[in-house]
């Protein structure tokens, strides 16, 4: 089969969750399968990253990566936009006039959108069977937010972008063969909001040839979290992080220490890391493995997120502790727990929680 696969990002090196999982899905299907990725990115892109792919067969179709938006620009869409904002940002018009140079009957078999990002793009692909993946259905992901958001010009924010979001989830979306979703929560939720909709279940997974069990670190009493920093509840949990629980955990054991990796650190981020010795920051790392290797205990204290992270998973593959948040843990310690007979189940993400978990494994 002849697959187009659109992404939000040129996914090599997979620096965060988004793009492991693009990395890991293109991989795979060109084992099988005659793959195009085409992703915007960033001047560059490293060649040995571009030979990998074109290494598997891989052909790669890059156009630039979308600038950002002014504040003006978000401020007028929020007044007179029709569809959700990240929506509307990746309704380019490069990327879509290459969609449909692309997109056409005899040039592939099928389109493959990996991201809800990426949804005004259906259009351009309606002349093949298309299907669209949904890390979280989109309105719900905004009430998420307006539930844990305290200030009220954010909330009056959310609330105008999830009344979008479902409005495109009852008409544009239905314009895909198939929309994938991670969760049998996901799916209930978006048949109740467009219940023609053709939704299937594919859970989060990990490519464990690559993800796989280290030896203990050096440093026993090293804590680990890794992510997209520039992601709004990824940053609210370093912030919190750095602020409130690690300090409470020093405060218990002296010895801890803290490593974050990520890209995309704020200047407050920065600044929080640098009056704390104890702390470490890793940024852009291409590989994140080694940084998820240096800790035993990885820690997750996102709040504001739907289920399971990739993040997660990566550090229970390879073999660490973790400690996250309840609502984060569903379905982890049941279905991920066979990676490594010693990870104990995802408990929750207190002081004391850490601390118990250290005592266990320091």
């Amino acid at each position: 089969m002849r697959i187009l696969i659109v992404a939000t990002s040129f996914p090599n090196p997979p620096v965060d969750s988004l793009t492991g999982e693009t990395y890991r899905r293109v991989r795979q299907l060109a084992l099988r399968h005659c793959v195009t990725l085409l992703a915007p990115a960033r001047e560059g892109v490293e060649p040995h990253h571009l030979e990998e792919f074109r290494a598997l067969g891989i052909r790669v179709e890059l156009t630039p990566a979308l600038p950002a938006a002014s504040l003006w620009r978000r401020a007028v869409h929020l007044g007179t936009g029709r569809l959700p904002w990240p929506v509307k940002f990746f309704d380019e018009t490069q990327l879509r006039t290459v969609l449909a140079s692309l997109a056409q009957p005899g040039h592939h078999d099928v389109v493959h959108l990996e991201h809800v990002y990426l949804a005004a793009l259906l259009p351009g692909a309606l002349g093949l069977p298309t299907v669209l993946t949904l890390p979280d259905p989109m309105s719900l992901d905004y009430l998420v937010r307006i539930s844990t958001e305290l200030r009220l010009w954010r909330r009056l924010e959310w609330w105008l972008e999830a009344t979008r979001a479902r409005r495109m989830e009852r008409s544009l979306l239905t314009r895909a063969r198939q929309v994938v979703v991670l969760t049998e929560r996901d799916a209930r939720y978006l048949r109740t909001v467009s219940p023609s909709l053709p939704v299937a279940v594919v859970p989060l997974s990990v490519e464990t040839e690559r993800f796989k069990p280290l030896p203990p670190p050096p440093d026993p009493c090293c804590l680990v979290y890794h992510g997209s920093l520039d992601f709004g509840p990824n940053r609210e949990a370093v912030t919190h992080l750095l602020t409130t629980l690690f300090p409470a955990i020093r405060c218990r054991c002296r010895d801890a220490r803290l490593l974050i990796a990520g890209r995309g650190a704020s200047p407050a981020i920065r600044r929080l890391v640098h009056e704390q010795p104890s702390v470490t920051l890793v940024e852009d790392p291409e590989d994140i493995r080694p940084s998820i290797g240096a800790g035993l205990i990885h820690v997750n204290p996102v709040r504001r997120a739907l289920g399971t992270q990739n993040k997660t998973l990566e550090a229970m593959a390879m073999g660490r502790a973790v400690v996250t948040t309840p609502a984060l843990a569903v379905g982890a310690g049941q279905k991920l727990i066979h990676f490594n007979a010693n990870v104990r189940p995802p408990g929750d993400v207190t002081c004391q929680g850490v601390v118990v978990e250290m005592a266990a494994v320091c």
